[in-house]
């Protein structure tokens, strides 16, 4: 994904690369629930199956929309916010809840590295955010996973959580800034993980200008931020997993 100013193919970065060799063979994959019928006096004989979710994802069920999908976009969306740097480039950004990333007073908020690579040179980077028109100044990147982490101190949003966990099949919802419209949401499921590339693809659609917006799971959990589409194929969206952040690292390198 890219933002307004370059189109949705922008090249992929390196580390999304092997992620699209696996999602043409991790698409099929996902929770098959298979269901018994009794249309004879024998059938009380045969096997039943297990086919219950495990205890913690029973209970989150991370496999169907939830109930409540107006409350959980209104609780995305108000965390997710434009941001723009120069005349033309356009993205989107969230706040997370990565203490560990900032230290400065404000909001954390993470987007992709080439929404914001034009403004490395100042650091200075502007927000729109409910009506308001605030500056953020980045603080750190991985340009190898196309992640940028900024501050913006006079933000006041909540700050989502993140979750290292995704499978295939599981639902999610991607908001992001296609073509200008802030806000707007799509749905579908996961098609597949890569662990090694910290990569998730999803079926959720995307347009120019989603970059850096969060992908999220029915649990309202932050599972990826949403880098790339893959121009050759359809509607698969590659999102980059919010680990992949350099948290241990002092400095980010080019």
């Amino acid at each position: 994904m890219a933002n307004g100013s370059r189109g949705i193919s922008l090249p992929v970065v390196v580390a999304m690369t092997v992620a699209v060799g696996l999602v043409s063979v991790g698409g099929g994959a996902g929770y098959l629930l298979a269901q018994t019928t009794q249309d004879s006096a024998n059938a009380s004989e045969l096997p039943v199956p297990d086919v219950s979710l495990p205890a913690d994802k029973a209970e989150r069920r991370l496999y169907e929309a939830p109930v409540g999908l107006e409350g959980l976009i209104d609780s995305v969306t108000a965390s997710t916010m434009v941001l723009r740097c120069g005349q033309d480039d356009e993205g989107t950004a969230v706040v997370l809840d990565l203490d560990p990333l900032g230290g400065a007073p404000g909001a954390t908020v993470v987007t992709n590295h080439h929404v914001v690579e034009n403004c490395l040179k100042n650091k200075s980077v502007r927000i729109l955010y409910g009506g308001h028109r605030l500056k953020g100044q980045v603080t750190t990147w991985d340009k190898k996973r196309d992640l940028a982490v900024l501050n913006v101190a006079d933000l006041k949003a909540p700050a989502l959580p993140v979750s290292s966990h995704a499978q295939p099949g599981e639902w999610v919802l991607a908001v992001g800034t296609p073509q200008g419209y802030a806000n707007s949401v799509s749905v579908g499921v996961v098609s597949a993980v890569v662990p090694k590339e910290n990569t998730v693809s999803t079926d959720a659609v995307v347009g120019p200008g989603s970059s850096g917006g969060p992908l999220v799971n029915a649990a309202g959990e932050v599972i990826g931020i949403n880098t790339a589409v893959w121009e050759d194929a359809t509607a698969i969206t590659l999102a980059t997993q919010v680990e992949a952040l350099c948290i241990e690292v002092v400095e980010c390198r080019d």
